[in-house]
């Protein structure tokens, strides 16, 4: 695995965690009910180790828990269907999971771990087509999937989104919608 998006990440979380310190406490008032429970709508767009990828999320926050899913193009995989052996982009899904560092009126600061699978490989259960389909008979390719793990951080600005997302294939900027 290439250490760089976990080396990205931790600057990054390492970077948030003076402003808990610094921001007004005292001037902190706890978050009205609606403005507690929100959920965030987000599209991330990164850099792999040699491609651009991206794809689209949702995060529910809590007053303390944020919960999510996200699903993304990151990573390749092998596909070994219509007879020949292609490198081709892989799908990932994921959940997430993170915990409220601070809030007031107009900012929130989640950060968030990530786990879920991503295609490795795609071939044909049933053989090759002679045909031009992509497996025997037309049947459905087989996926395999591996494990996808990372983390990230949003900062919940008013009604706006952003943050970072890192993986084990990517490192990705987010920016979404509170609703």
């Amino acid at each position: 695995m290439d250490a760089r998006p976990v080396a990205f990440l931790a600057a990054v979380l390492a970077a948030m965690l003076p402003i808990p310190a610094t921001a007004p406490m005292a001037r902190a008032q706890p978050v009205s009910e609606p403005a507690a429970n929100a959920k965030t709508v987000y599209a991330h767009v990164g850099r792999g180790s040699d491609e651009i990828t991206g794809g689209l999320g949702i995060l529910w926050t809590g007053p303390r828990l944020a919960l999510g899913a996200d699903f993304g193009i990151e990573g390749k995989q092998q596909d070994q269907t219509g007879g020949r052996e292609t490198i081709e982009d892989a799908v990932s899904i994921n959940l997430l999971a993170g915990v409220s560092i601070f809030r007031n009126e107009t900012l929130r600061i989640v950060p968030f771990a990530l786990l879920g699978m991503r295609t490795y490989k795609t071939t044909c259960p049933t053989g090759q087509s002679h045909l031009g389909f992509r497996c025997y008979a037309d049947y459905e390719p087989e996926r395999h999937w591996k494990i996808n793990y990372g983390g990230g951080v949003a900062l919940r600005i008013g009604s706006m989104a952003v943050g970072v997302r890192a993986t084990g294939e990517s490192v990705a900027g987010m920016l979404g919608y509170n609703f």
